[in-house]
């Protein structure tokens, strides 16, 4: 017991609770809300080309249009208009790294009130590969689902995530991928943990089109509940139209169990101690992606969610 307090005491979180005061005069902070004004002064600021703002103002078109997705976490509470959408440092562009300031990409701990919506998305030419690893721990809500577009012939991807969903925490996370040429390859692995009431929801969706012959995609996702509060779901999709691919997906939802919390503690540990060592090894298939400081972080972050301290 007294091992475990010492560990959690020695994870020193000050070190990251800081933000930037932009009372200095420092930054430059657009005014609240996304309209075609701020669209255009936003493109100014950054001395974009023509076709870059007519981008950006196509884009907000279809965002007014677009209404809200229903099929996810709710975020109805996220109110645009009382948001600045770029602040930037006064700082002017450098082309060395010895001449960027030292307080200028910090390190981002977000906290439990956070939107984390998060779009990303990569194109994968012949014989290429990309890697995704992803670990959610902060926010309030997310939705991040990755997507990769296998072009060329060959092309690879893997995808390794895990998300530890909290008290007050919707995460909602996944990956997408599209094969679209022949012998393609993508790998999707996903660990979902969650306690005390929070939810956690992993999605999937996997095109393999019609040219892409001999293509292999496998899909696995563990969720891992610690009470009878918490939620964990799994929502995978597949279009498959390649008749000779190769095709797999597996997916198990479970609680933490009884037997193996006693059998630790008959050993010796604390309850609390057994259902983080279970956790941990729950985990350890995605820890042994990670280089090795963040694969310690991630741990950390384990040992604090599961002490109940609030960060």
């Amino acid at each position: 017991m007294n091992n475990n307090k010492n560990s959690i005491k020695d994870i020193d979180r000050t070190l990251y609770d800081f933000k930037d005061d932009e009372s200095r005069g420092d930054f430059f902070r657009e005014k609240e809300g996304i309209t075609e004004e701020i669209v255009r002064h936003i493109s100014e600021e950054k001395e974009e080309p023509q076709w870059m703002l007519d981008f950006r103002l196509k884009c907000l078109k279809i965002y007014k249009e677009t209404p809200m997705p229903v099929w996810g976490p709710d975020i109805s509470e996220l109110d645009m208009d009382q948001i600045a959408s770029y602040v930037r440092h006064k700082s002017e562009m450098k082309n060395n790294w010895e001449d960027v300031p030292e307080d200028n990409s910090t390190i981002e701990n977000w906290s439990k009130n956070m939107f984390n919506l998060n779009t990303k998305r990569v194109v994968v030419d012949e014989g290429g590969k990309m890697e995704w690893v992803s670990g959610s721990f902060g926010s309030h809500v997310s939705y991040l689902y990755p997507m990769t577009i296998l072009k060329g012939e060959g092309a690879q991807m893997t995808y390794t995530g895990i998300t530890f969903s909290g008290e007050g925490q919707n995460l909602d996370t996944g990956a997408k991928v599209v094969h679209l040429a022949p012998r393609t390859t993508s790998v999707i692995t996903s660990k979902s943990i969650s306690k005390s009431g929070g939810i956690g929801t992993f999605r999937s969706s996997v095109v393999i089109a019609k040219q892409a012959k001999e293509s292999k995609c496998s899909v696995s996702c563990d969720s891992l509940m610690l009470d009878s509060i918490s939620r964990a779901d799994t929502v995978p999709a597949m279009d498959i139209r390649a008749h000779d691919a190769d095709v797999g997906h597996e997916a198990k939802i479970g609680r933490i169990s009884d037997e193996a919390v006693f059998y630790l503690m008959s050993r010796g540990m604390t309850e609390e101690d057994a259902k983080a060592l279970i956790v941990s090894g729950f985990a350890d298939s995605v820890s042994k992606e990670l280089p090795l400081e963040y694969a310690v972080e991630m741990n950390n972050l384990i040992k604090l969610e599961m002490s109940g301290h609030k960060t």
